[in-house]
């Protein structure tokens, strides 16, 4: 949408940039867009914000045309299309360097493209005419790359979505919960089994044991702030079983137990399961 605006007021395409938050899955993305229009003799500009490129991109595209709307630059929508005809077309004047009609004419030659001939009367002429290329070239041809199977592709945190499926949640509280309510949730219900349940007290006694527990607070300072971290322990230590459950607990006692996803990976598949459960 923005770059069809940019396209009708014959302005350079823009994009998107996204900024993230403090922290690295907490990420919200920004349009923004600002050009001249003519009609109007000034410069419009907005930005907007979503929880990805397309919801962002939309939310700007709906400002600008708001704006444009109430300035008088567009027409209200009817719901009846209207079909602009070749007739009706404002005709473009531009000039092209010679260097680059020669190249043009260069390359042209060289992939042996037969280009449409323009009658001398083409400016008189009532019926329009085609300036396409009447055969497509070879290198045109665009060829889909497969999508490998297994991918789960990323996706920022957001409601009603599952990024393990990459599908909606249609069934379920979580289907009309929003992220801090699903947070919340996970945190009442984990201090209710800590206080109620005294297998999980008793299991957390033995993770504190641990030697990674002392390196508790370094470890999630280092993950905070860095996009990789490598954390190298003795064997039996409880690095591989204890750091993802530390990234978990962090984000489950700061209210954002939703905005957590975590991928485990072990040589064995038995063993990426037993971690990851």
């Amino acid at each position: 949408w923005p770059n069809t605006v940019c396209w009708l007021y014959r302005q350079p395409y823009q994009s998107l940039a996204g900024f993230s938050g403090h922290y690295p899955l907490n990420k919200t993305f920004f349009a923004e867009m600002a050009f001249f229009v003519r009609k109007l003799n000034m410069k419009i500009h907005a930005k907007e914000q979503g929880s990805n490129k397309q919801m962002a991109s939309k939310s700007c595209a709906l400002s600008l045309v708001r704006q444009l709307y109430h300035l008088g630059a567009i027409e209200a929508y009817t719901g009846v299309a209207k079909k602009k005809t070749e007739s009706k077309l404002e005709p473009y004047e531009f000039a092209l360097p010679a260097e680059v009609v020669k190249d043009l004419s260069e390359t042209i030659n060289a992939l042996n493209i037969e280009t449409v001939h323009v009658p001398e009367n083409a400016e008189s002429m009532t019926e329009p005419f085609s300036l396409k290329v009447p055969r497509q070239l070879e290198e045109e041809q665009v060829v889909a790359q497969p999508v490998p199977g297994g991918v789960v592709p990323w996706s920022p945190p957001q409601q009603n979505w599952n990024p393990w499926t990459s599908c909606n949640i249609d069934e379920g509280p979580m289907a009309t919960m929003t992220l801090r309510q699903i947070s919340e949730d996970i945190l009442n219900n984990y201090n209710k089994q800590v206080d109620h349940d005294p297998q999980l007290k008793k299991m957390l006694d033995e993770r504190y044991q641990l030697p990674v527990y002392n390196s508790y607070d370094s470890i999630l300072d280092a993950i905070h702030q860095s996009s990789v971290v490598i954390i190298r322990g003795a064997t039996g230590c409880g690095k591989t079983t204890q750091v993802p459950q530390y990234i978990l607990d962090s984000y489950i006692n700061q209210g954002i137990g939703a905005e957590c996803c975590i991928v485990v990976t072990q040589p064995r598949r038995i063993s990426a399961v037993s971690v990851a459960e």
